[in-house]
């Protein structure tokens, strides 16, 4: 799955349209992005207090970076890697899936990370009740 949130590097004169500017930033913008890995733990657990887990329940392990060098020679392997540990909710099992637009909206929240608890374990351990 994907995150994203406008970093320090946002430009907001990217386009006059608000729709293509947040898009445009999101496409280009790699600050503000974050990847996750997510985890069923009771897939992976057949007995025991793990496996009674809901469906829709998941870990998730995200990655991001800071200082991402641009175009600019100086920059070069500055970047601060940043590692999360998250709660994650798989929409396709949360809610039933009988409308289209139901499907869609589970289709596109399956790509994208919803906001959630999150830790950040590096470089420096902080907490954010909803990191996008």
């Amino acid at each position: 799955k994907i995150s994203y949130h406008p970093s320090p590097q946002y430009d907001p004169k990217l386009s006059n349209f608000f729709i293509l500017r947040y898009a445009g930033n999101f496409l280009k913008d790699y600050e503000g992005e974050t990847q996750w890995v997510i985890i069923r733990p009771q897939y992976w657990v057949k007995h025991g207090p793990v496996s009674k887990l809901p469906r829709w329940f998941g870990l998730a392990v995200g990655y991001g970076a800071e200082n991402i060098p641009k175009a600019r020679k100086e920059n070069l392997n500055q970047h601060i890697p940043e590692w999360y540990l998250a709660l994650d909710v798989d929409v396709l099992h949360l809610i039933p899936l009988k409308t289209k637009f139901a499907k869609r909206f589970a289709d596109i929240a399956f790509v994208l990370k919803l906001p959630a608890p999150t830790v950040r374990l590096a470089p420096h351990p902080r907490f954010y009740w909803l990191y996008q």
